[in-house]
């Protein structure tokens, strides 16, 4: 599991981001925590992570706005 891996930096192939989401061939299933606020970013970085075989399941995190009362 890969947790909290930023939506923009996979759409823009940030090599540290990349990295990060390297698995063992003997990691499996392999998962993905996504975080963006932009439908957009993710639907593109949930496109190329599935294109590129590199996790088998994403989780869309999108954070959580409190609004004060």
């Amino acid at each position: 599991m890969c947790e909290m891996i930023t939506a923009r930096a996979v759409v823009e192939w940030h090599p540290l981001t990349m990295q990060m989401m390297t698995f063992r061939a003997t990691e499996k299933p392999r998962s993905v925590q996504l975080h963006s606020v932009d439908p957009k970013t993710m639907a593109e970085a949930v496109r190329i992570i599935v294109g590129e075989g590199l996790a088998d399941h994403v989780d869309s995190n999108f954070g959580c706005r409190m609004s004060a009362h």
